[in-house]
């Protein structure tokens, strides 16, 4: 489940809450696993660190540390982009907003998500397997 606090959140704004009707969110680990037919290969998405540098590594040298740095950019739009453009919050707008624009330095939200993807990673199985959440939200 991508972002469950929107749900909750979304949830509680309607007088409700998910864990009154039995709703438990559980860790799963892997997340997901990605299968590539063209060799039949496999890369499981993991929570746990150490395994998924591990399969970074296996696929492309310096991916492990490129995929940290793409997750933090990642982040800091994930952090401002909520706030100040979904939700309309500007409580912590300038406190977020330097976060944001050091990202902005190393990609640009507004391109498309594989654009950023080979900013970061050669490999057009690292490409995929990170691109595979907008089949989800509906973005190319």
């Amino acid at each position: 489940l991508l972002l469950p606090d929107v749900y909750r959140e979304t949830l509680q704004s309607l007088g409700e809450n998910c864990f009154d009707h039995g709703l438990e969110l559980l860790p799963v680990n892997p997340f997901y696993r990605v299968y590539f037919e063209a060799d039949n290969s496999q890369i499981d998405i993991s929570t746990d660190a150490e395994t998924m540098k591990h399969s970074l590594e296996g696929i492309e040298t310096g991916a492990w540390k490129r995929f940290q740095e793409y997750m933090k950019v990642g982040s800091a739009f994930l952090k401002f982009g909520l706030k100040a453009v979904i939700k309309e919050e500007f409580d912590s707008f300038f406190t977020d907003l330097f976060p944001f624009l050091v990202a902005c330095l190393r990609s640009f939200p507004l391109r498309s998500h594989h654009s950023v993807l080979r900013d970061f990673f050669k490999s057009p199985k690292l490409q995929a397997m990170l691109s595979f959440q907008d089949l989800y939200v509906g973005l190319s």
